[in-house]
């Protein structure tokens, strides 16, 4: 395909676009790759192991899961059994010989009721070929299931039958484990939890179990439930995870809020604080932390789902999600895991949480959840290829790979400096991408320009590749301008025009159909094309390629790449619902979103997605037209713009005295930033994260404004509108959009 875009940002200038048809693999022996199947990231495989929607006390909760291996598993929980009593019942189990996709329920429970015990918690344990189940039992008098001790069972025929297993525990009051213990060289060790105070005990035989230490806490956290894994840097220590049973009600309300954290370097014999991990929410409910066979941290939290009218458990665990941290980099944007619908009426209903997770390949997990009290659900989980965006700043070489074939290093501090003078390429590189479409960022120069050979890429200046498993993406910034390879590998002009040696913004977006669109310092370029398909490895590549007669040599001070959720350069409306609404929604001449409205509707387009990692939200526009607030009804929004994830809403409109939203815990618009140009032309960024958090960029640079998103189950989608009235109308234009997970 080939076309002309009239680029928006410069009306009165064109450019020519050479669309290629597929982009070929292009090669130099140093780059070559083999052939890798598509990335296989997500949750499959759903269902039900057990349900009971009749169930007394407080239903079905609490599960663990055991991986025996890749094809059977072991899920138990406890069972509420009688009215007016909560956190004791029976423990009852199920397995799995077919990775889950039908299960056997024995009738003989884990643990039974008797006249003298109920049971509040089971937690799973695979030692050897042996599966162990950590048992809190509980007088059958009680109304809470405590007092509680500690008791367990083992299986030797991968848990279909359960038999005694004495253990030995100290003296403590309520003791609680709800984490999967694990084996520190000749040690095992289990987190626990008594009263306020969470630590571990050690065992080197399975049989005796002695006091490692409680995490200190001059905050008063509370932390519960805690998690242990053995952290990613460092061999010898131990990460702690728990949940804050006293965090500030207003944080619930209004905030986001976070699990606390602790480490040790002794084994557990002593640790640091608690203190808050902005990095993993926690909304007052048990979380789940692990650390795969890829060394990769694999988080699950709840989010609320609904708005708070307080720091109720049963408000905040509507909606699963799941994060991955890859060793070296930032923690991944929250991904979706699981939000079913309600089955029983009452406390809980609806809710998913309590999951836990067990591995059973690196990077692959058997997962089990409580649904709405009432069932216990399973899937699989496959972080094995996450891809958890590029960032970075260069600040260091950490995390990138580099070709002795070209000079390569940090010079000066904070930037990439590539040279090749025909030795080889200059290159950094990872053996990751994302799985289908997304967002290429480079921030760059290139301090000497080489001559491209078309037939074999020597000669690229500042140069990109991004392979997916499924397609791969090209192209290099030239005097002339930017090139990209076309289906018989042939580097071909997509943009024409000289390029100077100043630093620039190089954006590329490329779609889930491989279609790509380039933009410059936030401008559409009008260049677009299609990137071909490809089975290379998933791989990130910056590099510079030159020749002796004639280097190349660049610099880059940040590069990104992301996953894209959604991106449009308003061609037309395909994939878009229009709205008018008696008023305006439609794409002019010069591809720019159209809305106007004049009747008190809303005139929107809109278009609707899967569910949604944490969203930043990138677009351009202006307001032509601008109309009065109504801050209680929302008529009078002159450029609004609404993502809804499945589990959070950002609602956004801008205004002639600043840029207006909803935040957490309010229901009527109110200024989050003061500006009496907000509707003038320009480009808007909103980037989220896991817990909610907001903040706002205009054109590039930080506005300073920030705020926490609303907490809503509701439609994947994302939105554009305005609105006002016959006497006060409303107008607005949208260049691009583009959502996209955070980074």
């Amino acid at each position: 395909m080939t076309g002309t875009r009239r680029n928006p940002g410069n009306p009165g200038i064109s450019y020519r676009t050479a669309i290629a048809a597929l982009l070929a693999a292009f090669v130099m022996a140093a780059l070559m790759v083999n052939a890798f199947p598509a990335a296989a990231e997500g949750v499959s495989g759903e269902t039900t192991v057990y349900s009971n929607t009749q169930a007394a006390g407080d239903g079905s909760r609490t599960p663990d899961v055991v991986a025996v291996n890749a094809n059977e598993a072991v899920v138990a929980w406890r069972e509420g059994l009688d009215a007016g009593k909560v956190d004791m019942g029976v423990i009852k189990y199920a397995y799995t010989t077919d990775g889950g996709a039908t299960w056997v329920r024995p009738t003989t429970p884990l643990a039974a009721t008797t006249a003298e015990y109920a049971w509040h918690y089971v937690t799973l344990y695979k030692a050897g070929d042996a599966l162990y189940a950590y048992l809190g039992r509980a007088p059958a008098s009680s109304t809470n299931g405590l007092p509680v001790t500690m008791t367990a069972k083992r299986s030797l025929d991968n848990g279909h039958t359960w038999q005694d297993f004495a253990i030995e525990t100290p003296a403590i009051s309520n003791l609680v484990i709800a984490g999967r213990p694990l084996t520190l060289g000749s040690t095992h060790i289990m987190p626990i939890w008594s009263g306020n105070s969470s630590g571990v005990l050690r065992s080197t035989d399975l049989v005796h179990w002695t006091l490692g230490g409680y995490v200190p806490d001059p905050s008063g956290y509370k932390g519960g439930e805690p998690q242990i894994v053995v952290d990613q840097n460092d061999p010898g220590t131990l990460l702690m995870a728990a949940r804050a049973r006293s965090y500030p009600a207003e944080a619930y309300i209004d905030g986001p809020a976070y699990a606390v954290t602790s480490t040790s370097t002794d084994g557990g014999l002593t640790w640091s604080d608690f203190r808050l991990d902005t990095d993993i929410p926690n909304y007052n409910t048990k979380g789940f932390l692990a650390k795969d066979g890829n060394g990769q941290y694999l988080a699950i939290y709840n989010t609320a789902g609904q708005a708070w009218t307080g720091p109720t458990p049963a408000l905040s665990r509507s909606v699963l999600y799941y994060k991955v941290k890859r060793p070296g980099e930032r923690w991944g944007a929250g991904q979706f895991l699981a939000d079913g619908p309600a089955v029983t009426t009452g406390t809980g209903a609806g809710w998913d949480t309590y999951a836990m997770a067990d591995e059973y390949a690196p990077g692959k997990y058997f997962v089990a959840w409580e649904h709405d009290t009432s069932g216990i659900k399973f899937s699989k989980l496959d972080v094995s290829d996450a891809f958890t965006n590029v960032t970075s700043e260069f600040d260091s070489l950490g995390g990138w790979t580099t070709d002795p074939g070209g000079a390569v290093s940090i010079a000066p501090p904070g930037e990439l400096a590539l040279r090749s003078t025909g030795s080889g390429a200059a290159s950094v590189s990872r053996a990751y991408g994302p799985p289908a479409g997304f967002i290429m960022t480079v921030r760059g120069k290139v301090t000497d320009y080489s001559a491209l050979d078309p037939a074999t890429g020597a000669g690229a200046s500042l140069a990109v590749r991004v392979n997916t498993g499924a397609r791969q993406f090209a192209l290099s910034i030239q005097s002339d301008g930017v090139y990209a390879p076309n289906a018989a590998g042939t580097w071909t002009k997509i943009l024409t025009g000289a390029n100077d040696s100043e630093w620039h913004t190089w954006k590329a977006v490329v779609d889930t159909a491989g279609r790509a669109t380039l933009y410059k310092d936030s401008l559409e370029t009008g260049a677009f094309w299609t990137v071909q398909d490809s089975t290379a490895p998933p791989r990130t590549q910056v590099w510079s390629s030159g020749t002796a007669a004639d280097p190349a040599a660049a610099q880059a001070d940040s590069f990104g790449l992301s996953r894209d959720i959604t991106s449009t350069t308003w061609n037309d409306l395909s994939g878009w619902t229009a709205t008018p609404n008696g008023g305006t929604v439609a794409v002019t001449t010069d591809n720019r979103l159209r809305l106007r409205n004049a009747g008190g509707g809303v005139s929107e387009a809109r278009r609707d997605t899967a569910r949604m990692c944490d969203p930043t939200l990138d677009f351009r526009g202006q307001v032509t037209d601008p109309s009065v607030l109504n801050t209680g009804n929302g008529v009078g929004t002159s450029m609004a713009v609404r993502v809804d994830t499945g589990a959070r809403r950002l609602m956004l409109t801008f205004q002639s005295d600043g840029v207006y939203s909803i935040r957490k815990g309010e229901t009527q618009w109110s200024r989050v930033y003061a500006s009496t140009t907000a509707g003038a032309l320009a480009s808007w960024k909103v980037v989220t994260g896991s817990g909610g958090e907001a903040r706002l960029y205009r054109n590039g640079t930080d506005t300073g404004a920030s705020w926490t998103i609303q907490d809503l189950a509701s439609t994947p989608t994302v939105r554009h509108w305005s609105s006002g009235t016959a006497s006060d109308p409303a107008e607005s234009y949208v260049e691009w959009t583009r959502v996209t997970c955070t980074d």
